[in-house]
């Protein structure tokens, strides 16, 4: 058998290790060039009933902002409400039909009326698609005025930087809208909200809402707020069973990988809770262990109610 001279070894052992480096920095520059080029994923739309990734909603936690009073917070919002009402009454004047033209839209005699919430605003749900409107007369049956972050007429709003926008990162101010609306009976929706969290610099980059601003906001329609930071079922269930809302921030689990706030809104039949979910309609109309749900809390829980309890 003929062998490989002595020369012919050597040239390998020599040359091996200057091949390896040469394939290490090749793959290294494809891997570089690859990760510049990929889209960011915070630009992509998520799919309905997802859970929120990190890069989609990482931005719930509380955050130090320089929160101005309540009173000032909600004159500014109401002023909103009227300049908006204002409009839409001049565009529903202009657009009257004349003495002889059949005028639309008017209720079926034969179907019963929908009794709607004193905070259910019409004309914000006009704005909707049919099925977001069914969502919305849904839980308004239920008792609940609810908004979804990124319902068509809200998930575009830029908040934040960098291209963040509310159906990302805008589950506080929906839940500020939710509780007012629900509990004050006042016609306040999110994207006012969102307006007034801006202004005040209540806004984060990253997206993060202050709780300051969240309780401040709602405490100015003189809504009584009470800060608990045990979990207690048998206190929360009591508060439920009373009419208050529960203002919730959960972590990695079932709603999210990273940070969401959220509201217990009430109790079902069953003994378990209901939620307002405002990523996901699917969550707020399915019911909840109160021990399931509370395994996935941080930071405390807010209770909210007309009156001290």
């Amino acid at each position: 058998m003929k062998t490989k001279p002595d020369s012919d070894k050597k040239q390998i052992r020599r040359f091996s290790p200057a091949f390896a480096a040469g394939v290490l920095l090749l793959c290294l520059s494809v891997f570089l060039s690859a990760c510049s080029s990929a889209p960011l994923r915070t630009g992509q739309e998520p799919n309905e009933g997802q859970r929120l990734t990190p890069e989609i909603c990482d931005r719930c936690a509380p955050s130090p902002v320089n929160d101005p009073t309540g009173s000032a917070i909600r004159s500014e919002i109401e002023e909103q409400i009227r300049s908006r009402e204002r409009q839409q009454e001049g565009e529903k004047g202009s657009e009257e039909p004349g003495q002889d033209e059949p005028q639309s839209g008017q209720p079926d005699p034969s179907e019963p009326a929908v009794v709607l919430l004193p905070g259910f605003s019409e004309s914000f749900v006009s704005l909707l698609s049919e099925d977001e409107q069914a969502e919305a007369l849904a839980m308004n049956e239920q008792g609940f005025v609810y908004y979804r972050q990124n319902w068509s007429t809200l998930k575009d709003l830029p908040y934040g930087s960098d291209g963040l926008q509310f159906g990302m990162c805008g589950c506080g101010p929906t839940c500020v809208a939710e509780v007012v609306s629900t509990l004050a009976g006042v016609e306040l929706t999110p994207d006012l909200v969102r307006e007034k969290a801006i202004a005040s610099y209540a806004v984060l980059e990253n997206g993060a809402t202050g709780y300051g601003f969240i309780v401040k906001t709602i405490q100015s329609y003189g809504i009584h707020a009470e800060e608990h930071f045990i979990f207690e079922k048998e206190s929360a269930l009591r508060a439920l069973s009373e009419g208050a809302i529960l203002f919730i921030t959960v972590g990695s689990g079932d709603f999210t990988l990273g940070s969401h706030f959220m509201l217990v809104r009430g109790l079902a039949e069953s003994g378990n809770v209901l939620i307002s979910d405002s990523y996901s309609f699917d969550n707020s109309m399915r019911e909840w262990d109160w021990d399931e749900l509370s395994a996935q809390m941080k930071n405390g829980i807010w209770y909210f109610s007309l009156g001290e309890p």
